[in-house]
C-alpha cells in the first residue's frame, strides 16, 4: 500500500507561491540597493560642493559664484531629501516583500509536516497491518500443525 498524500497538490501551490516570493524579495533588494546607491551619489556630490564652497571661500572667490554654488547646493539637498525618501519607500517594500516570504514558508512548512506526521502513520497502520497478517499466518500454521500431530 503506497502512501499518498491529499494536500499534495496544495503542497505545490505553496512550493511555486515560496518561489514567488523570493523572486519578489530578490527584486526588492535590487531596487532597495539602487535608491540606496543613489542617495550615496547625491551625498558624495554634496560633500563636493561643500568642500567647492569652502575652497572658494578661503580664495576669495566672486560673491556672485558662492551664490550660484549655494543655490546649486540647496537643489542637490532637494534631490537628496527626494532619494531618501524613495530609498524610504524601497525599504519598507524590501520589509514587506521579506515578512511576506516568511508567511509564506511558515505556510508551506506546515503542510510538510503535516505531510510527514500523515507519512509516519501510514507507516505505522502498514506495519500494524503487517504484524497482523504474519501473527494470523502463524495461527494458521500452528493450528495445522496441532491437528496434524493429532492425527498420528
Amino acid at each position: 500500500m503506497q502512501f499518498q498524500f491529499p494536500l499534495e497538490r496544495l503542497l505545490r501551490v505553496r512550493k511555486i507561491r515560496e518561489k514567488q516570493k523570493q523572486r519578489e524579495l530578490a527584486m526588492a533588494k535590487r531596487s532597495f540597493d539602487s535608491e540606496t546607491e543613489k542617495l550615496n551619489a547625491i551625498c558624495a556630490e554634496e560633500g563636493k560642493t561643500l568642500a567647492l564652497i569652502a575652497e572658494s571661500t578661503a580664495h576669495g572667490e566672486n560673491p556672485a559664484y558662492i551664490n550660484i554654488v549655494h543655490k546649486f547646493l540647496e537643489n542637490q539637498r532637494l534631490k537628496k531629501r527626494y532619494q531618501r525618501t524613495n530609498t524610504d519607500r524601497a525599504e519598507r517594500k524590501l520589509s514587506s516583500a521579506r515578512n511576506a516570504l516568511v508567511e509564506t514558508m511558515r505556510a508551506k512548512k506546515t503542510v510538510e509536516k503535516l505531510r510527514e506526521h500523515r507519512k509516519a502513520q501510514h507507516a505505522y497502520e502498514v506495519q500494524r497491518l503487517e504484524q497482523k497478517q504474519q501473527d494470523e499466518t502463524g495461527a494458521i500454521h500452528k493450528s495445522r500443525n496441532s491437528t496434524e500431530t493429532r492425527s498420528f
